[in-house]
């Protein structure tokens, strides 16, 4: 049987103002699984995936990555494992300016004490692997979105973690660009076993995965495998379906 990497359980995120970022969700993530979760903006997608890495605290529940609670590490051991653990990527690059698109993907092996011949010899390989080889000795504003986004990938790869947690990464990038982000995930989950959950407001990314999960108002209401649908046009089709089909539940609900 294959073991869960995350676990939520009665998963809440309130703020302040009792506004319900997330609403009690229960999640199963296998080893080697590539999620997709799609929803409105603020139905919860960012909170679930902020919670998951431990950039944000629950207000109640539990989440578990790898059996170990996030909210209950320090923030030194929480840095630690985050960096060791889990890759992050997001829409907006987050690279530093000022560093070529190698020093950017160095930073994390030098932070873990790597040498700096050790930490360029992986950068390099996964450069290589991500088709920017040509790139690293360029600015990140130099770069296309579609090469930032995938030197931000080699980064978030750099110290070969089993967890990749990705909001809206082609958010930002053209078509072709986001073809070839999909292409890559698709490859590290496929060829690498790695564990990948994909925030996305886009079906045509979307479809890449192999399991869909719909927000709503930071409730979970579908968890469907995407071989469910014939293509991106059909996965549109049938997320607009389940929003609609809520809209109407809630609504019946209201009137009774």
């Amino acid at each position: 049987m294959t073991s869960s990497v995350i676990r939520t359980s009665e998963l809440k995120k309130y703020y302040s103002d009792k506004t319900k970022a997330l609403d009690g969700i229960d999640l199963n993530v296998a080893s080697g699984e590539f999620l997709a979760v799609m929803g409105a903006s603020g139905s919860g997608k960012s909170t679930l995936l902020h919670l998951i890495a431990g950039l944000t605290r629950p207000t109640s529940g539990q989440v578990l990555v790898e059996e170990r609670d996030p909210s209950a590490m320090s923030d030194t051991a929480l840095t630690r494992f985050r960096r060791r653990r889990i890759g992050l990527v997001f829409q907006k690059f987050n690279l530093i300016p000022h560093l070529t698109a190698l020093e950017n993907i160095m930073i994390p092996l030098l932070a873990e004490g790597k040498s700096r011949g050790s930490a360029k010899d992986r950068a390099f390989e996964l450069a290589a692997a991500l088709g920017i080889a040509d790139q690293l000795e360029q600015l990140p504003d130099t770069l296309s979105g579609g090469e930032q986004q995938r030197v931000t990938l080699a980064r978030a790869l750099s110290l070969d973690p089993a967890i990749l947690l990705a909001d809206e990464p082609t958010g930002n990038l053209d078509s072709l660009s986001s073809q070839r982000i999909c292409e890559i995930l698709d490859r590290l989950c496929r060829n690498e076993n790695r564990t990948i959950l994909l925030v996305t407001h886009e079906p045509t990314v979307a479809v890449w995965s192999k399991r869909l999960l719909i927000l709503k108002d930071g409730r979970l209401i579908a968890d469907r495998p995407t071989s469910d649908f014939q293509d991106a046009h059909h996965l549109a089709a049938a997320y607009q379906e389940t929003v609609e089909e809520e809209l109407r539940s809630a609504e019946k609900e209201r009137a009774e």
